[in-house]
C-alpha cells in the first residue's frame, strides 16, 4: 500500500485537527519500523492515505519526573529509554526490555508508543509497562482518556488505540524505587540481539513498611498468549508473605501451571510452559536484589 502525503507534524493540537479532517484517511505515523514495512508488503495503493509523522513533536517526546510518576512521551525513542539514567533508576525493567529491543539503529528510530500501539504481545517496552502498571494518555478530537496499557492490547497486532483517529501522547508509570519498589526483567531468546523473544518475564514489587514481607506483586509474560499474560494467581499467592525461597518457588509454579502458550517457530508450547517458572523465579530474585533483599528458607 502506497500513500498520498507524508507529512512531519510540529504539534499535537495540529495533528488532532487534522484526523478529524480526514476521518479513516489519515494515520499517524512515528518511528514506522513496523508499519513502513506492513505497508510497503501490500498490493494495493491507497491514493487518499495521508501519513501523519508525529516523531518530532516535541511535546510528545521525553522522560521527565511528575511528583510519584515518571512521564514519558510515546515518541521517545527506544534508545533513549534504554540510555536512561531516570528510568534505570525509577523503572528498571523498561530500561531493561529497551536495551533488548531490535538493534542499535532500530532503537535510534522505533518509539515507545509505536511499540505499545503495534500491539504484538510480546513487545520488548509493552511487556515491562504492564507489570509496571503504567497507564497511556490517549488524544483524539473526542477528547482524551486515561487507559492502563494492558487494556490497550485487543489480539495479535490489535489495538484499542485507532491511529487514524487518535494519538498516545505519554505514559505515566509509578515510580519504583528502593526501599519498597522494584522491577526486573527477564528475557529467554535464541541469540542475544536483534531477534523476537521465545518469552519475556516482567515483575513489579512493591515490599510492606518494615520491608519484610510482599505488599503487592505484578508479573507480566509474553508470547503466552494473543495479549501480553499476567500471572495473577502467581500475584496473589505473594501477597503478605515474607521473601523466602520456597514462597518465590511456589508462585513460579503457579506461573507455569496456569501459563498457556502455543507452539511456535520459536519454541514448543511445552519448553516455554517450562521456562515461565524459570523466568518467573529469576525476574522476582533479581527485583528482590535490587532492594538489597536476601532470600531465605
Amino acid at each position: 500500500m502506497l500513500w498520498q502525503s507524508y507529512q512531519v507534524m510540529t504539534n499535537l493540537r495540529e495533528t488532532i485537527e487534522r484526523l478529524a479532517e480526514k476521518p479513516g484517511r489519515a494515520r499517524v505515523v512515528a518511528g514506522g519500523t513496523d508499519l513502513m514495512i506492513q505497508m510497503l508488503e501490500r498490493e494495493t495503493q491507497d491514493d487518499s492515505l495521508a501519513l501523519l509523522d508525529i516523531s518530532q513533536i516535541e511535546e510528545i517526546r521525553g522522560i521527565t519526573e511528575s511528583g510519584p510518576y515518571l512521564l514519558i512521551g510515546a515518541a521517545t525513542t527506544i534508545a533513549e529509554l534504554a540510555n536512561s539514567a531516570l528510568v534505570h533508576t525509577k523503572a528498571n525493567a523498561l530500561a531493561r526490555g529497551a536495551s533488548w529491543l531490535g538493534s542499535p539503529q532500530i532503537r535510534r528510530v522505533a518509539t515507545i508508543g509505536g511499540n505499545v500501539v503495534n500491539a504484538q504481545p510480546a513487545g520488548d517496552a509493552s511487556v515491562p509497562l504492564v507489570a509496571l502498571g503504567a497507564k497511556a494518555h490517549i488524544v483524539s478530537p473526542e477528547g482524551e482518556r486515561d487507559l492502563l496499557v494492558e487494556e490497550l492490547f485487543q489480539g495479535v497486532g490489535v489495538s484499542l488505540v485507532n491511529p487514524c483517529w487518535e494519538i498516545v501522547s505519554h505514559f505515566r508509570i509509578p515510580i519504583c524505587e528502593a526501599p519498597r519498589r522494584s522491577s526486573a526483567m527477564q528475557r529467554l531468546a535464541t541469540r542475544k540481539a536483534f531477534t523476537l523473544p521465545q518469552l519475556s518475564v516482567a515483575v513489579w514489587l512493591e515490599m510492606e513498611e518494615g520491608g519484610d514481607r510482599f505488599h503487592q506483586v505484578r508479573i507480566s509474560a509474553a508470547p503466552v498468549e494473543p495479549t501480553p499474560w499476567r500471572a495473577r494467581r502467581a500475584e496473589e499467592s505473594l501477597a503478605n508473605l515474607p521473601p523466602t525461597s520456597e514462597n518465590i518457588k511456589r508462585a513460579a509454579q503457579l506461573a507455569r501451571q496456569d501459563a498457556n502458550p502455543r507452539d511456535s517457530l520459536r519454541g514448543s508450547a511445552k519448553y516455554r510452559k517450562e521456562m515461565v517458572e524459570v523466568l518467573t523465579r529469576r525476574a522476582l530474585i533479581d527485583a528482590l536484589s535490587n532492594l538489597n533483599k536476601v532470600l531465605y528458607d
